[in-house]
């Protein structure tokens, strides 16, 4: 029992805290300077969302260890170096807060997620986009009344030299190459050979895009928005006209179609589906503008949220976002529509954040705790103050 409590008075010294703080400072510092030049994502998971990152050949911590250390010595203070008594009750329950804002701020790094949700008028959806993060499905092509079946490979799945497969699908497709953002090149040469590369590449193991274009590796854009990803691939047990070398892009106007036997598949690169617990329709959407010009004020979509049996009709507009099992949906933008029926398409962004109520919460505590503190600090202050002058 000694000895865990030394290590628990170890971890609540004052000077370990005070040079996390540090550490923390410059990191701010270092990656709000790192926005300018590798964008807002970029700059996040490389010095705030990561535990370590490289300086040259030298790794230094990143802000998650900061953190830990900096909410393992708040614990520690509160149960090892703190006295219970009255008078000290305001600091603890300060204390109490910081700890409680620090585990809020866990919850949301670990578990938060955001994306998007675009929806054209008369449509309905329960997917939400993911910003960043992309996947390779293969989705088979079924009856009109039957649903698609999709099987999806995360993007930890693509990399050089994984093979994606699934029990049921006949296929399978061995990556060769994937970029988080890709150019394209056209192909020199004719024919069946390339004579690029020195002997050149046999163009009759390529299909589609790929026989006429190739796939370079490009620096990353500031926004990360902005990155086209791009994946090259051979699909294996396919019919033999099918079993070639494939690429497909991010938003790429026509997918990749194989067949195997009596089953069509289509195969497509998109950003990171996830699934919400409910339904949205967008009934209407309406756009108001600053009187003689074109520049939006303002824009509101009226929706269906669809949950089972439940059927309500909500609005979603500039600041007044709807909040559901979790889930707060924010009108983002839109997408002027085109064509003869002139639909619009409502882009809500999505955010689920477990932690989202733990600042509220802890800065009404922390609030709370100073008030306290000052109830019984300032009495002896003035008696002292009081006593000094006579």
């Amino acid at each position: 029992m000694k000895k865990f409590r030394k290590i628990g008075e170890a971890l609540a010294r004052t000077d370990i805290f005070f040079y996390t703080l540090i550490w923390l400072s410059v990191l701010t510092f270092v990656g709000t300077i790192a926005q300018r030049y590798v964008g807002l994502y970029q700059a996040q998971h490389t010095y705030f969302s990561s535990w370590y990152f490289w300086f040259g050949y030298l790794p230094l911590p990143g802000a998650y260890p900061a953190m830990w250390i900096t909410f393992i010595g708040l614990v520690a203070k509160l149960i090892f170096k703190t006295r219970w008594v009255w008078k000290d009750s305001g600091t603890i329950i300060m204390h109490f807060g910081g700890a409680l804002l620090l585990f809020g701020g866990f919850l949301t790094a670990y578990f938060s997620e955001e994306g998007n949700m675009a929806i054209m008028e008369g449509e309905k959806t329960q997917f939400v986009s993911d910003y960043h993060k992309v996947e390779l499905t293969v989705v088979e092509t079924t009856a009109k009344n039957e649903k698609d079946r999709v099987y999806a490979f995360s993007e930890g799945w693509l990399k050089e030299g994984e093979i994606l497969e699934h029990k049921e699908l006949p296929v399978r497709l061995e990556v060769q190459k994937y970029c988080e953002n890709c150019r394209i090149r056209r192909r020199s040469g004719t024919g069946e050979m390339n004579p690029m590369g020195g002997g050149g590449a046999d163009l009759s193991q390529f299909k589609g895009f790929a026989k006429r274009f190739e796939m370079l590796s490009a620096p990353s854009e500031v926004e990360a928005e902005q990155n086209r990803s791009g994946i090259q691939y051979r699909v294996r047990g396919a019919d033999e006209s099918d079993n070639k070398i494939f690429i497909s892009f991010l938003y790429m106007d026509h997918d990749v179609e194989i067949t195997a036997g009596d089953r069509t598949f289509r195969i497509v690169l998109q950003k990171e589906q996830r699934q919400v617990p409910f339904t949205v329709e967008l009934v209407d959407f309406e756009q108001g503008l600053h009187p003689g010009t074109g520049m939006a004020r303002s824009y509101k979509s009226v929706i269906h949220l669809i949950d089972g049996d439940i059927k309500e009709k909500r609005v979603i507009q500039m600041n007044e976002p709807l909040r559901y099992k979790g889930y707060t949906l924010f009108q983002s933008s839109f997408v002027q529509g085109q064509g003869p029926m002139m639909a619009q398409t409502s882009v809500f962004a999505v955010v689920k954040n477990m932690g989202r109520l733990f600042p509220y919460i802890s800065s009404l505590i922390m609030c709370f705790g100073l008030l306290i503190h000052l109830g019984i600090q300032i009495p002896k202050l003035i008696r002292r103050r009081k006593e000094t002058n006579a």
